[in-house]
C-alpha cells in the first residue's frame, strides 16, 4: 500500500473494524500494564486542590511511640502534626482493638468549628471540630489518606499512609 493510499484511509471516519481493534488495544494495554489502583481518584483530588488554590499544609513531627504498662502488649500511638500559615491540626493515629485494618483518628485543630475533610482512596468523610477543637472518626481504613481543613483557602496535608 503506498503512501497517498495509507493517508487517504487515515482521513476516513471510524469504523465498526477500527472499534474493536480500538477495544482490543485497550483490554491488552489493561492486562499488561493497568493504572494503579486508585488513580482516578487521586486525579479528581489534585484537580479539585488546584481549583481550589488551596494551601499545603507542612508536615511537623510524627511516630511518637507510647505504652501503657498495663497492658501485655505495648499499645501503639502515632502522633502528627500539620501547620499553615493560619492554622494547625494535630491528629493521633490509635489501632482499634481486635482490628488489624482499621485505626480510630482523633484530631485537634487550632480553629474550633471548623470542618475537615478526610480523604481516601474513593471516599471522604467529613466531621466539624468543637468549641474546643478537637474531632474524631472511627472504623478508619489503612491506607493513604489526606485531610483537607475548610476555610479560604482550604488546606491540604500531605498524603500520610495511616
Amino acid at each position: 500500500m503506498s503512501i497517498p493510499q495509507i493517508d487517504a484511509l487515515a482521513s476516513e471516519p471510524l469504523d465498526e473494524f477500527d472499534a474493536r481493534i480500538l477495544a482490543d488495544l485497550a483490554r491488552v494495554q489493561d492486562q499488561a500494564d493497568p493504572p494503579p489502583a486508585g488513580l482516578t481518584d487521586r486525579i479528581r483530588f489534585e484537580l479539585s486542590l488546584r481549583a481550589l488554590q488551596a494551601e499545603l499544609a507542612e508536615l511537623q513531627g510524627m511516630s511518637e511511640l507510647e505504652t501503657v504498662r498495663s497492658q501485655s502488649a505495648p499499645e501503639v500511638f502515632d502522633t502528627i502534626s500539620f501547620t499553615a500559615s493560619r492554622v494547625s491540626l494535630m491528629i493521633t493515629v490509635t489501632p482499634e482493638r481486635g482490628r488489624d485494618d482499621t485505626v480510630r483518628i482523633d484530631a485537634w485543630v487550632t480553629t474550633p468549628g471548623v470542618e475537615i475533610e478526610l480523604w481516601q482512596e474513593g471516599s471522604k468523610r467529613t466531621a466539624r471540630a468543637d468549641e474546643d477543637g478537637r474531632l474524631a472518626w472511627d472504623d478508619v481504613p489503612r491506607r493513604p489518606t489526606r485531610l483537607l481543613i475548610s476555610g479560604t483557602p482550604p488546606v491540604v496535608t500531605p498524603t500520610i499512609e495511616l
